[in-house]
């Protein structure tokens, strides 16, 4: 039916164009689309990853009462959100609909790969929850966020540190879920046992954060490896794509 590509960063699913992504040095208006269309004879859709994380969970993890509003918000190499409304998922009108990873969060002067300081991701991503984390654990220190889950169920000190970056986090998302309103929040991650470890902090930190609000029927989900749900998302882009082109008879 076609071929697809999910890539991180701000993606244009059109002209199927990745802008620009932090984490990817030189990654600027590269015409993704473009150069696989010179080497195959197939449909190409291209879009941002967390974007096709969250189709994933719509098309095949999602229960009917989910699809009306939902909010994904990846933790990983970096943090990153996406929403999607009666099934249909939005970019923005500038495709950087849910770059949440480089909002300002800190003033710790925490250097980020975007060349600012004090990003979000600085602050709750893996990477940073791990550099707080090695120097608490005996070796050998955790590498992933699948060894973050395991030493947090046996450590206070690591469970602190989680804690605090699920503080960050929170603050970073309150008020998209103020303005959104979603009937549910998905925490996608690398590892599922992760984001079911973060998801009961965050739901403390949430509450805390929105004072006043009525999110008590907020629903938390954790999600988990994300590379599989890239790749899944962007197969049903793939395939929603080639029913929105065929032709009537």
């Amino acid at each position: 039916l076609g071929l697809g590509v999910s890539v991180p960063g701000i993606t244009d699913p059109g002209t199927g164009v990745g802008s620009y992504a932090a984490n990817l040095p030189g990654w600027r208006d590269v015409p993704v689309a473009a150069y696989l269309s010179d080497r195959f004879d197939l449909p190409i859709a291209v879009d941002n990853d967390v974007r096709c994380q969250l189709r994933a969970h719509i098309w095949f993890a999602s229960s009917p009462q989910e699809v009306d509003s939902v909010l994904y918000v990846l933790v990983n190499d970096g943090v990153a959100c996406a929403f999607a409304q009666h099934g249909i998922v939005s970019p923005g009108a500038y495709f950087a609909g849910g770059e949440i990873g480089h909002i300002r969060a800190g003033d710790r002067h925490r250097p980020c790969a975007c060349g600012r300081e004090d990003c979000l991701e600085t602050y709750c991503s893996v990477p940073a929850i791990l550099a707080e984390v090695r120097p608490l654990c005996p070796a050998p220190a955790p590498a992933t966020a699948t060894d973050l889950a395991a030493v947090a169920a046996k450590s206070p000190a690591v469970g602190n540190v989680l804690d605090r970056a699920a503080g960050y986090l929170a603050h970073g998302i309150a008020g998209v879920i103020a303005a959104l309103d979603p009937a549910v929040l998905v925490i996608g991650a690398a590892d599922h046992a992760f984001a079911e470890c973060l998801c009961p902090l965050l739901r403390t930190r949430l509450d805390q954060e929105l004072m006043g609000l009525a999110v008590s029927g907020l629903r938390l989900i954790a999600a988990g490896d994300a590379e599989r749900e890239s790749r899944r998302g962007i197969a049903a882009t793939v395939i929603q794509n080639s029913f929105n082109n065929t032709a009537e008879p």
